[in-house]
């Protein structure tokens, strides 16, 4: 992932990484890659612009990808800095920012 970022990290405004996700199930692996991403690219001040694409053949996992809300119990999978970075608390539960 490093070799990819840095190899769009000074392309210019212009540049693009897209990364897909197949089979994305309810999103979290789909964000979790935005997040390492992202991450990634702050570190090397890119300016490149991220697109995640991500599919699956169940629509109701899809709704639920799309909407980026998940448990409380998700806290446990994210180190607390990614927690704050990437998520908002709402109630008892997160959404993707």
């Amino acid at each position: 992932m490093p070799e990819l970022v840095g190899a769009h990290a000074h392309a210019g405004a212009r540049a693009e990484l897209r990364v897909w996700s197949a089979g994305c199930s309810t999103g979290e692996e789909a964000y979790s890659l935005a997040m390492v991403f992202t991450d990634q690219m702050h570190a090397e001040n890119s300016g490149a612009k991220l697109q995640i694409f991500a599919t699956d053949i169940d629509e109701h996992a899809i709704a639920k990808a799309r909407a980026g809300f998940y448990p409380a119990a998700i806290m446990t999978d994210l180190p607390p800095s990614r927690l704050r970075l990437h998520l908002i608390k709402e109630g008892t539960s997160y959404r993707v920012r």
